[in-house]
C-alpha cells in the first residue's frame, strides 16, 4: 500500500478475485450493489454508508458470498454496540503512550507464501499487565480497523513474543474473560483467519498457558497453537527474509517498524476514520428480537443496549 506498512505482492488483488470468482468486474458490481441494497433495509444499522472498498473485501474474506458477507457485516456492527469499551476514537500515542513501555503489535510490511500476513505481539518487562491490558486490546482494535482499509488480506501468522516477560506473572494478571471478548472481536468481527499461533517463550508455563487458552477459543484455532523457544526456531516457520533484522531477519528492525505504526495510526487520517468506524453500530431495540438470538445468543459482551418489550 501507498504508506508502505503493508505491502501486497504482485497481481494478489486480481489471483484473490479470481479465487472467488468475482474477477469479472460486471460481477463484482453487482454483488457489491446487492450487499449496498441490502444494507439499506437494515433498520438496526445506524450507519447505511459502506465503502465500494470495505464492501468488496468483506466479499473476498468471505469467499466470495454474499449471504457470508452480510452476516460480518451485521456482526461486526453489532459487536461495536456489545462491546463499547474495547472501541473508540483513540489517537494511539497520546492515549496509549503508557501501553508501550510494557507491548507492541505489529504487522510486518512483506507477507509469506500463499499471502499469509504476519503479526507480532511482543510484552515487555515492566508493569503488571493488568495496569494495561484493556488498552492494549484497544490498540489492537485500532490497527485491526486499519488493516480493513488497507489490507485485503485476512489469512494470518501470529506471533506472541513472551521472551521478555515473566510467564508465571503475566498468566497470573491476565483477564482471560475480557481476552475472550477481545478474540471474538478479532475473530467473528474483523475475520481474522490464523494459520498459526506461535508462543515464544522459554518458560515451561507455556503449557499452562495452553491449557487456559483452551477453554477460550476453539479446538480448530487451539490444533493451530505452536510453542517455540526462541529467534532460530521462528525463522523455521517465518522466512528471515521478511523478518525484523531483531529477529534474525532482513528487514528494518523492531523500532522501525514500531514508529511507523504509532505514527500512522496517530495520523489526523486514521482519527478520521475511526470516527466513522465508531458509527457503524447498531441500535438493537429495532432489530427483530428472533434474528438477535439466533444469531447472537451466548456471545460474550454487554446487552445493556437491548430493551425487550
Amino acid at each position: 500500500m501507498e504508506d508502505g506498512l503493508v505491502e501486497l505482492k504482485p497481481h494478489t488483488l486480481e489471483k484473490l478475485r479470481r479465487e472467488v470468482d468475482l474477477d469479472d468486474p460486471d460481477r463484482r458490481r453487482e454483488a457489491i450493489d446487492i450487499l449496498r441494497e441490502w444494507i439499506k433495509k437494515q433498520d438496526h444499522f445506524l450507519v447505511k454508508d459502506f465503502s465500494d472498498y470495505y464492501l468488496e473485501w468483506r466479499l473476498l474474506t468471505n469467499g466470495g458470498s454474499i449471504e457470508k458477507s452480510k452476516i460480518v457485516i451485521d456482526r461486526l456492527c453489532t459487536l461495536r454496540t456489545l462491546n463499547p469499551h474495547l472501541f473508540g476514537v483513540y489517537n494511539v500515542k497520546e492515549d496509549f503512550a503508557h501501553v508501550f513501555d510494557n507491548g507492541i503489535c505489529f504487522a510486518l510490511p512483506k507477507v509469506m507464501e500463499e499471502d499469509i500476513r504476519v503479526s507480532f505481539i511482543k510484552f515487555f518487562k515492566k508493569d503488571h499487565i493488568k495496569t494495561y491490558f484493556v488498552d492494549f486490546l484497544r490498540y489492537i482494535v485500532v490497527m485491526a480497523e486499519y488493516m480493513t482499509y488497507h489490507d485485503y488480506l485476512h489469512k494470518t501468522v501470529l506471533v506472541f513474543d513472551f521472551l521478555d516477560v515473566n510467564l508465571n506473572s503475566f498468566v497470573t494478571d491476565m483477564d482471560f474473560m475480557e481476552l475472550k471478548r477481545h478474540s471474538t472481536v478479532l475473530l467473528e468481527g474483523f475475520r481474522m483467519k490464523p494459520q498459526k499461533i506461535l508462543l515464544m517463550t522459554e518458560s515451561n508455563l507455556a503449557a499452562t498457558l495452553l491449557t487456559i487458552l483452551k477453554t477460550l477459543l476453539k479446538p480448530k484455532i487451539i490444533q493451530r497453537i505452536q510453542v517455540i523457544r526462541n529467534h532460530e526456531e521462528l525463522s523455521e516457520i517465518v522466512p528471515r527474509e521478511i523478518l525484523p533484522k531483531d529477529y534474525g531477519g532482513d528487514e528494518i528492525a523492531f523500532k522501525d517498524l514500531k514508529e511507523k505504526w504509532l505514527n500512522e495510526l496517530s495520523s489526523p487520517k486514521m482519527m478520521e476514520m475511526l470516527k466513522q468506524r465508531s458509527k457503524e453500530r447498531t441500535d438493537e431495540s429495532l432489530r427483530p428480537m428472533c434474528q438477535f438470538s439466533e444469531h447472537y445468543a451466548g456471545m460474550e459482551g454487554t446487552f445493556r443496549f437491548l430493551r425487550v418489550d
